[in-house]
């Protein structure tokens, strides 16, 4: 029998154009070459939603992770649109991406529609972390100050 965790997967596969299906730990990896990004899809221990995550780079101690980890929290508190939650992993001082996303609200189409946004907002820290970057967010291009304050 399947579960709706495999028919989200089998159906996210069949959005992509390619054949999907859970893991035996209940969890699906996508890898994009071309970004550089990988997307790990797990049905949460609840088994009423998932978690996708990736994780975006190597952070070190000093003030370039504080940069990024404040401009991390600003981008988590003013998102206008739902694309992760930044977050930091102690254990490899790394910069990670997650989101949960309720399973009895999910379709193929909607999941891969919400991955693409989510592998983009994955690929630009990604690639800032890399080059020792503070990635701009799209409330500071368009506002030009920080919540829309005149200084």
């Amino acid at each position: 029998m399947i579960t709706p965790f495999e028919n989200l997967i089998q159906q996210l596969g069949a959005e992509m154009g390619i054949d999907l299906k859970p893991d035996a730990h209940l969890s699906c990896l996508l890898t994009f070459p071309d970004d550089n990004v990988s997307v790990q899809i797990d049905l949460d221990t609840s088994g009423d939603q998932i978690l996708v995550g990736t994780q975006l780079g190597n952070i070190p101690p000093g003030p370039y992770r504080e940069r990024i980890l404040f401009q991390a929290m600003r981008v988590n508190g003013g998102s206008l649109i739902p694309r992760g939650i930044l977050a930091f992993s102690e254990k490899n001082d790394t910069l990670v991406l997650f989101q949960f996303l309720p399973l009895a609200f999910l379709d193929g189409k909607i999941l891969h529609t919400y991955i693409e946004v989510f592998r983009d907002h994955a690929k630009i820290w990604k690639e800032a972390l890399e080059h020792g970057e503070i990635p701009t967010i799209e409330e500071d291009a368009r506002q030009g100050t920080m919540f829309g304050l005149e200084p």
